[in-house]
């Protein structure tokens, strides 16, 4: 009998020393990624052309390029004419698990030296040189590395713009910040399932708090130097954009009119980059949505009519799938939609400042994150009357119903006010989407006919895009030739609630299948004709309106 017992005791030693060694292993695998920087060399000994040789949309290597542009900080690409790439420079600026740049030690080279280096070749373009400044933050699960997909999806984005760029008014050149941070826990690329789910679970929480860190580091000063340097450079842009409020009847962002802005920025973070983007710069906009509705109560005591411009974090902040929880979005919402009973309603369009857009069909933020928030919540108290606090907690931005402004759908015929068609889940098939909006336009263009409309029919509503209808609005639509001239393909912007203010500049946008198709589908062309668009927005001074701060 002892002896049975005694061997049963062994049986159970043995399975929890194996247990043991097992959750050893996962947090040995969790931490084994080397804290290191990936762009250590400041210049090359000979000029080395960045341009993707792989640009092959079903390879797996799309964006991949000469392999003495690895360590670079700074890729200078020549562009190719032939698959519609343009010339384009890609700085890299990247922080440790503390959010600090790495240390000047001779092994990491010139990598403490990145923020410097990349503001010391924006300030060496000419003053008349137009510059669009595109900065990416990467997000879980990816580095700086030249290999990584976000590093190689960026640089055919870079080119692409360059791309378009070339064939508007102002040819604006343009320079990408990729924004790179240890969102990789283990220095292995799982390959499978099991070896995912392995990842997956010991790594969330390190690099959540990881991408924490980053976020209150010297990524702000990295955002902040940026948008000093936009400000200096638009003094011109500004004097239009006061223009074009205090006289109703002028119009400007079409043509020539256009190219008084000479520098753009646009900031762009992708999942836990969504998280740092949003920390870093919440501050910023919190303050500048606040200073706005102050602004229009003083001016509507002094009984003027339009809203006054205001300062901007840049021309856009875009938070593609981001692992926010609702809870810190909720100050910002607040203070943008909060009226004061009236006397703080924003009564003219603005350009959005911040967007946040979400996949229903993203499991990441869909159902892992929240799940592991109900376990870092458990003892979070909650006011009496908090249900939304509650809900705010554990549920991401674009999955907490309370706060979602806005649906993004895809329509094959000119919406009406009242119902619009969604592409059927057995049509949504990616490729599928990708082939079909490459057979339409080459899934590359500005659609200005629309932007156009919507702005000239805002201005003859006063600038209240309230009272213009354009809602549901055309974001991008496009015609076939046997069509009748109706719209077959069109993205589409619906307000949830019909008390929607849409002059608001803070958008939080809920989509799905085919725009955005899961977590990581960032290649989407449909996705990128909406970001395209955004883009466009910014162009207009009567449309964003944007001032120096005093």
């Amino acid at each position: 009998m002892s002896t049975a017992i005694s061997r049963a005791g062994m049986v159970d030693s043995l399975r929890a020393l194996v247990t043991v060694a097992c959750l050893g292993v996962l947090l040995l695998v969790a931490g084994c990624a080397r804290i290191v920087p990936y762009r250590t060399q400041a210049t090359s000994v000979s000029p080395i052309d960045c341009t993707p040789q792989v640009v092959d949309e079903s390879s797996d290597e799309l964006g991949a390029v000469d392999s003495r542009c690895d360590r670079l900080i700074v890729e200078h690409a020549a562009g190719r004419n032939d698959v519609g790439l343009g010339p384009y420079d890609l700085n890299f600026v990247e922080f440790d698990d503390q959010g600090l740049p790495f240390p000047a030690i001779p092994q990491f080279g010139d990598a403490s030296r990145q923020i410097d280096l990349s503001l010391d070749s924006l300030r060496r373009s000419p003053v008349e040189q137009s510059t669009s400044v595109v900065v990416f933050v990467h997000g879980w699960k990816h580095t700086a590395q030249s290999s990584d997909a976000n590093v190689r999806w960026f640089r055919m984005v870079l080119g692409q713009l360059s791309a378009m760029e070339a064939q508007s008014a102002c040819k604006m050149k343009v320079v990408g910040a990729y924004v790179g941070w240890r969102g990789a826990g283990t220095r292995f690329e799982s390959t499978n399932f099991i070896g995912d789910g392995i990842e997956s679970a010991t790594t969330f929480w390190s690099r959540k708090n990881a991408a924490d860190r980053v976020a209150k580091g010297s990524v702000r000063e990295l955002f902040g130097r940026l948008r000093s340097f936009q400000d200096a450079r638009n003094v011109a842009w500004n004097q239009e954009v006061e223009k074009s409020i205090d006289d109703p009847d002028y119009i400007s962002g079409i043509g020539e009119d256009q190219c008084t802005k000479k520098v753009r920025l646009t900031i762009v973070g992708h999942s836990f980059g969504g998280l740092i983007v949003y920390s870093a710069l919440s501050p910023s906009l919190v303050r500048d949505m606040t200073d706005l509705k102050e602004n229009i109560r003083r001016r509507k005591d002094q009984g003027l009519q339009h809203d006054p411009p205001f300062s901007r974090e840049g021309d856009v902040v875009i938070a593609i799938n981001p692992a926010v929880e609702a809870a810190v979005f909720a100050p910002l919402h607040r203070v943008a939609f909060d009226e004061k009973g009236g006397s703080e309603r924003i009564g003219s369009y603005h350009s959005p400042v911040f967007v946040s857009i979400t996949s229903v069909n993203d499991q990441a933020t869909g159902a892992a994150f929240p799940f592991a928030r109900i376990f870092s919540t458990l003892f979070y108290r909650y006011p009496q009357g908090a249900r939304m606090e509650r809900v705010a907690a554990k549920q991401t931005i674009g999955h907490d119903t309370y706060y979602i402004d806005y649906d993004l759908t895809y329509d094959h015929r000119k919406p009406t006010a009242s119902s619009y068609l969604t592409l059927p889940p057995t049509e949504s098939g990616d490729w599928k989407t990708r082939n079909m909006v490459k057979e339409e336009d080459g899934g590359k263009g500005l659609d200005w006919t629309e932007l156009d409309e919507f702005a000239r029919k805002v201005r003859e509503a006063a600038g209240d895009a309230n009272e213009a209808g354009v809602y549901p609005r055309v974001m991008s639509a496009w015609e076939a030739e046997d069509s009748g001239n109706e719209y077959r393909n069109a993205l589409i912007l619906t307000p949830r609630n019909e008390a929607l203010n849409v002059n608001v500049p803070v958008w939080n946008v809920s989509t799905g299948k085919p725009i955005v198709n899961s977590h990581s589908d960032l290649r989407n062309p449909l996705l990128m004709r909406f970001l395209r668009q955004l883009y466009g927005e910014g162009l207009r001074p009567d449309l964003a309106r944007k001032k120096i701060t005093p």
